[in-house]
């Protein structure tokens, strides 16, 4: 029963994770230089990850993927009216949603990881760029790659919630705010860390209690 719930999430946001991809291939592709349209390549003069760019694109970028991600894995049963087939199942309601985020936090986590790593090992290569690198440099990506654990359970916990779109349901995805606020101001990564572990226990606890008190569809 676990391998159905798998196979049929990673079948239903493949589309999702594509796009993601080659959202993150396109803006990696800009900053080393190679200009994707034209066909040609430029000599790369800014300092990797110091320049903010990545970082910039990376956020944006990731924060749309785990949004769109997570209400497509919430929000879309109970609109396709889904939710009630898929909850009778052998297993309890916890579990079905359990493996459901699993698999969503998997690919968020996978495929943003790894187009941060493929930007660092390119950083890290000599001759790329006429600049100096230190894998200190990535801190601050890594650490908004972490926060996008608190966006995607606040969109989970947003799409499962009853209630208007436009009124109070979107109240849960407004906390993963706290942990941008506190990524732009430049605060220790440890505080960083320790404030999106925070959000992401509220947007479990939340997940947690409109799972077991919700009436679906």
């Amino acid at each position: 029963m676990y391998r159905a719930i798998v196979i049929k999430e990673l079948r239903e946001t493949a589309w999702i994770v594509l796009l993601a991809a080659g959202a993150f291939a396109y803006s990696m592709l800009s900053l080393v230089g190679y200009g994707l349209l034209t066909g040609s390549s430029a000599r790369v003069t800014s300092i990797p990850f110091v320049d903010g760019r990545f970082l910039t694109d990376f956020e944006e970028i990731a924060a749309a993927f785990a949004i769109v991600l997570a209400l497509r894995q919430s929000a879309w049963e109970s609109l396709r009216g889904t939710s009630v087939f898929l909850l009778w199942r052998p297993m309890a309601r916890g579990r079905i949603f359990a493996v459901k985020m699993t698999v969503g936090l998997g690919l968020l986590l996978g495929t943003s990881g790894l187009a941060l790593l493929a930007y660092a090992l390119w950083a890290a290569t000599p001759g790329k760029h006429a600049s100096p690198f230190y894998w200190s440099m990535t801190i601050d990506s890594a650490a908004m790659w972490l926060t996008m654990t608190a966006v995607y359970l606040g969109g989970f916990a947003a799409g499962i919630r009853p209630g208007r779109l436009f009124g109070s349901r979107p109240l849960p995805l407004i906390a993963a705010v706290v942990p941008f606020a506190i990524a732009s101001i430049g605060l220790p990564p440890l505080l960083r860390i320790a404030t999106v572990l925070a959000v992401d226990g509220l947007g479990l606890a939340a997940i947690h209690y409109v799972v077991r008190s919700r009436d679906y569809p």
